[in-house]
């Protein structure tokens, strides 16, 4: 390693204000240290570390910093025991252990775990480097820690809270398909929220696994999707087989609309036998799915708007 160390011509400040910490509770210590921190004093936090493993680029950003040292600064929060939880800078401290350096460059925090990990939110927001799957993951874990959606925006810097609602549909529905294909950036959020629907009865992963296929390698706008979904819902829907002649008589009419609705007549019959009305039970049921799905979807486009 070289051992250069330069600031890339920045001026260290002497503090800076970390007031959007405070929708976290309490109000940290704003006075901020630039310093090298030995490296084996520092630990890599699975809950302040934003970013998936594998980091990319390792080996490309350790050559950068053998060649002209680490020019930005990791933000590190001192804890009581003399060491330090890495906030931000999780690539830059992967490079520097590649490249066995013995220090950090650093920023020193000494502030709460809650605070720390609210300025992690932050400053990757401010650098745009989470993924979308990174940043449905970090509205959870702030989420589960009772921070509210108003709050969550705010670090974000997003001025729709709708936002939040919508990246915690995706961290708590999307499967491991959906989220790998966040995570590469195959997809943008507004994408996967339109698939959502696949991961709902009556698809299957056979389903969704093709759909997401189609709309990955052929880069199909958000509008496209929903048609493609719709189109294999209504493909599902007729392949139904016809009911056998032996079943008992419906009570209950539905009647297909062009719009995608559907109308319902029943009569229950007091002679009506138990088999009639054991398949009118079921159809109810299944009519009451449909309901509930055409709610939810009504609800899910209110919220994209």
């Amino acid at each position: 390693m070289s051992g250069k160390t330069g600031l890339g011509g920045r001026r260290p400040q002497a503090s800076e204000d970390l007031s959007f910490l405070t929708s976290m509770g309490g109000g940290p210590d704003s006075s901020v240290e630039i310093q090298q921190v030995p490296l084996h004093l520092v630990d890599e936090s699975d809950f302040l570390c934003l970013r998936e493993r594998p980091f990319p680029g390792l080996e490309e950003l350790a050559a950068s910093i053998d060649e002209k040292g680490q020019t930005t600064p990791a933000f590190l929060r001192f804890k009581d025991d003399g060491r330090y939880d890495l906030i931000s800078g999780y690539r830059r401290s992967g490079a520097l252990r590649l490249l066995n350096a013995p220090t950090i460059l650093g920023r020193i925090y000494r502030i709460s775990l809650d605070e720390a990990y609210a300025l992690a939110v932050s400053e990757n927001a401010d650098r745009d480097a989470l993924t979308d799957w990174e940043r449905a993951r970090a509205c959870r874990s702030l989420a589960d820690r009772n921070v509210t959606r108003e709050a969550i925006a705010k670090m974000f810097s997003w001025t729709d809270v709708r936002q939040v609602a919508n990246y915690l549909r995706l961290a708590r529905e999307a499967p491991p398909l959906l989220s790998k294909a966040l995570q590469t950036r195959d997809l943008q959020a507004t994408h996967a929220l339109a698939m959502l629907p696949l991961t709902q009865e009556p698809f299957n992963a056979e389903h969704f696994e093709a759909v997401l296929q189609e709309a990955v390698s052929r880069q199909l706008s958000v509008r496209a999707i929903k048609r493609l979904v719709a189109r294999e819902a209504d493909r599902l829907d007729n392949a139904k087989p016809p009911r056998a002649p032996d079943q008992p008589s419906r009570l209950v009419a539905v009647r297909e609309m062009k719009d995608g609705g559907f109308r319902v007549a029943a009569s229950f019959r007091k002679e009506a036998t138990t088999e009639e009305l054991d398949a009118a039970a079921d159809d109810l049921r299944s009519l009451l799915r449909r309901v509930n799905k055409l709610r939810k979807e009504r609800t899910e486009a209110m919220e994209e708007e």
